[in-house]
């Protein structure tokens, strides 16, 4: 019976892929000269943009590599407006209390905004599963645990092959939440995304473009507005889509707090990474140095 049902899961998904919620809220808020669109999306209320602000008295570093379509890229502590730690070690004396975020931590979101955390992608990637279904009259509470499952297995993904209901239901998140002509085409020319909701993911990427004649050919890419090749350091628009997260690793504190006296610390954050593959949507969420780059989205208090 169990395996009967996460089979029907597997099959609801397939067939409610481009089923279209209900009337979906849009607004927006203007921050620091811009207008940024935003969306509702069950109680959570996002920004439909990646965020395009450059700091004034940057904590960190940011960089604009096709801003006006992608917005800024941000390292973690200039995303979370925290200043650059002073020297590599961890400063076990001063530091095992563990870092001051809050739950809802500003950053350089607007004034009753926050950079989202790891639940607030939980809470996000459940709804929209759920609600699909509902919508296609499809929904079964008993559904509710298979989805969850789903979703924590490429929330912080565990080593090994991903079953394939989850690898099913991150394309329908995929499916769902891209803006169309900023991803691969199907075989017959055709987007697949249907940005259901209105939250417009791009591939932003997580790359500084460089120059052509400094570039290996797996580095090249082709601009989507341009046509013209360009070169990423690791990644760049066209690619894929990430943002930051206000999770940091704190693994190294909570061996300090057992009771272990030296662990190597690592300055790592989370990061949402959402990618297409073969025509496939995936989803992962995994810790990154916070001196790489990513993007902001900023969501509601």
């Amino acid at each position: 019976m169990k395996t009967f049902k996460i089979t029907m899961v597997i099959m609801l998904l397939s067939t409610i892929a481009f089923a279209q919620p209900g009337k979906v809220k849009q607004g927006k808020i203007s921050y620091e000269g811009r207008d940024y669109k935003t969306v509702k999306i069950g109680k959570q209320v996002w920004m439909a943009e990646n965020l395009n602000y450059k700091p004034k008295n940057s904590k960190g570093t940011n960089i604009c590599a096709g801003c006006e379509d992608f917005g800024r890229l941000y390292s973690w502590n200039s995303a979370m407006d925290i200043d650059v730690e002073a020297k590599e070690e961890y400063d076990m004396e001063s530091r095992a209390e563990g870092r001051p975020i809050s739950k809802k931590h500003q950053g350089i979101c607007p004034i009753g905004w926050h950079v989202p955390t790891v639940n607030d992608i939980r809470e996000l990637l459940v709804f929209i599963n759920v609600n699909g279904m509902q919508e296609a009259g499809e929904w079964q509470d008993s559904f509710l645990k298979y989805i969850q499952r789903d979703i924590d297995e490429f929330i912080f993904p565990r080593n090994g092959d991903i079953r394939r209901s989850a690898v099913q239901t991150m394309n329908y998140n995929g499916v769902t939440l891209c803006e169309p002509n900023f991803w691969e085409r199907n075989g017959n020319g055709e987007d697949v995304c249907k940005n259901s909701y209105g939250l417009s993911i791009r591939s932003s990427g997580t790359g500084k473009d460089r120059e052509l004649d400094k570039c290996t050919p797996m580095q090249i890419r082709t601009d989507i507005d341009t046509g013209k090749p360009v070169c990423c350091s690791e990644g760049c628009a066209g690619d894929h889509f990430a943002m930051w997260l206000a999770d940091e690793n704190t693994a190294c504190q909570d061996m300090v707090k057992k009771g272990r006296h030296f662990c190597e610390y690592k300055p790592e954050a989370a990061i949402f990474v959402f990618n297409q593959h073969a025509g496939v949507f995936f989803q992962d969420i995994h810790w990154k140095n916070k001196k790489s780059y990513a993007s902001v989205r900023c969501l509601k208090d």
